[in-house]
């Protein structure tokens, strides 16, 4: 992630600038809002930079300095739905299982992460129990074509010997 959520709900996105070295003066920050695009510049080095996965309003999208001197980004969203990111190009979250008007923190990405770790372990799980019944499967097809041929072979072995003996008494 280039920025990192720090809240969100229907009608906004809070993120913040991620890996600043120093906190910077007001003075230091310039911060470009376009609909589809951000620049954050601090101390004349570009540290976000990059086309918005969503559009927003730029009228309305402000920035300031957080309580520990760090800037933090206010996007007014246009399409008012959850976002699975900010930059594209980001890691996405899954949208799809926040519910009502929650906000994005730590603990809740983490609990995120949770269940999607579960939900994909519960999917593996699901691909080797299928995966070994197959390969049952195949393992008992081959078994019962292995007793074929042998009892095949078997088969030809003892009509060979019967025609033999057959045929030696008659000469």
């Amino acid at each position: 992630f280039r920025v990192r959520c720090a809240r969100e709900d229907k009608k906004e996105i809070n993120v913040r600038p991620r890996n600043l070295c120093i906190i910077p003066k007001r003075d230091d920050v310039e911060v470009e809002f376009l609909s589809r695009e951000l620049r954050v510049h601090v101390a004349g080095k570009t540290v976000v930079e990059g086309k918005l996965k969503n559009l927003i309003i730029t009228d309305e999208s402000t920035w300031y300095m957080d309580t520990y001197g760090l800037p933090e980004l206010l996007l007014a969203k246009q399409d008012h739905d959850w976002w699975a990111g900010v930059i594209e190009g980001d890691a996405e979250i899954e949208v799809d299982i926040l519910e009502g008007e929650k906000f994005l923190d730590d603990k809740m990405m983490d609990r995120l992460k949770a269940r999607k770790a579960k939900e994909k372990e519960e999917e593996v799980k699901n691909q080797v129990e299928t995966a070994s019944l197959e390969t049952l499967r195949d393992l008992y097809t081959a078994k019962i074509q292995r007793e074929k041929e042998m009892y095949e072979k078997h088969f030809d072995r003892r009509a060979f010997s019967l025609w033999t003996r057959l045929t030696r008494k008659k000469a």
